[in-house]
């Protein structure tokens, strides 16, 4: 194969991969918010409770971004 088209491949898959992991946070968040209060019963707990949670994951999903997203720059300059 020749370089350029390896290159043309790598960016593709990259950016297949990067599209992939924002459209499953957004569909997680879509499919739990409807679930919230079903949470709240089953557990037990009130709704504020239950909303904790989806605070926590957006949480997350942002702190990650900020932890891994300078990683994965240094590991380019290595």
């Amino acid at each position: 194969m020749h370089k350029t088209t390896l290159k043309k491949s790598a960016v593709i898959s990259s950016i297949i991969v990067i599209i992939a992991f924002a459209v499953v946070g957004q569909f997680v968040t879509d499919c739990y918010l409807p679930s919230l209060p079903a949470i709240a019963h089953t557990f037990l707990v009130p709704d504020s409770y239950a909303q904790i949670a989806i605070t926590l994951f957006v949480l997350g999903a942002t702190l990650s971004q900020l932890i891994f997203g300078p990683l994965s720059s240094f590991s380019k300059i290595i």
